[in-house]
């Protein structure tokens, strides 16, 4: 399938790319060995005349502190519904 990508400074994104946070209300740095709840926040966040970085994404899409985020990575990404998106 041929995906329309946006070039950012992150690379080439395909174009409605999300990133996927996996955060807990109750963390707030450390160890973490629970299971999270996942977000899914629009990539096009970053690319704002802000310029967000992904925990300020983070934050303007969930309303959360960026302190409760567990995990996420740039290397993967989704579609809104969280299924991944092929390259």
């Amino acid at each position: 399938m041929n995906v329309s990508k946006v070039t950012t400074a992150y690379g080439d994104v395909p174009v409605g790319a999300h990133i996927k946070f996996e955060y807990d209300l109750s963390f707030r740095g450390g160890d973490y060995s629970g299971t999270g709840v996942f977000a899914y926040v629009p990539f096009h966040l970053l690319q704002t005349p802000e310029s967000l970085t992904p925990e300020q994404a983070f934050t303007k899409h969930t309303g959360h502190e960026a302190s409760h985020i567990v995990h996420y990575t740039l290397d993967e990404l989704y579609d809104a519904q969280g299924n991944p998106l092929d390259d």
